[in-house]
């Protein structure tokens, strides 16, 4: 085939695979972003005696 096909799928794909990569990482930064507010939320709680709401 033509050699500007073979550019453009070896382009095209090296887009989608870093689209994939910035997509599971912003993910992943904003789950460990809520988990790190609930620990800190479990951390006062514990630090303020107020054991009895959370799960044992």
């Amino acid at each position: 085939m033509n050699d500007m096909f073979w550019i453009f799928l070896s382009v095209a794909v090296f887009m989608g695979v870093l689209l994939l990569i910035v997509l599971i990482a912003t993910q992943h930064r904003s789950t460990m972003r809520k988990l790190e507010i609930e620990a800190l939320k479990i951390e006062q709680a514990t630090a303020s005696g107020s054991d009895q709401h959370l799960p044992k």
